[in-house]
């Protein structure tokens, strides 16, 4: 998917489906780190916000948050590392199409 209205739709709606204890926002922050660590990749965003959140009660943080996500992208996400890395020093005014990414398998 784009960065676009329907991306921001779709992760709203799944943040809805949270299973932790303490409910969290998505936050602008939240939808970029999802799309940069996604590739706009719906099977990948739907991983990760349930990985974020079966980690965060395993370790009794009980919250979804950037932090769980991260965890979920380094422990559970690492085959896709060489496929899916968001690019440094990316500009948040471009968000259509996949500018943001590195293929290479450097």
């Amino acid at each position: 998917m784009r960065y676009d209205e329907g991306f921001r739709e779709l992760c709203e709606t799944l943040f809805r489906y949270q299973y932790v204890k303490e409910k969290a926002e998505i936050t602008p922050a939240i939808l970029e780190w999802l799309y940069e660590h996604s590739w706009g990749i719906l099977s990948v965003v739907v991983s990760l916000l349930h990985d974020a959140q079966e980690i965060a009660i395993l370790t009794g943080r009980e919250v979804l948050d950037l932090e769980a996500l991260r965890h979920a992208y380094q422990q559970r996400m690492g085959l896709m590392h060489d496929y899916i890395r968001p690019a440094q020093g990316r500009q948040t005014s471009q968000k259509e199409g996949f500018p943001f990414f590195s293929l290479d398998r450097a």
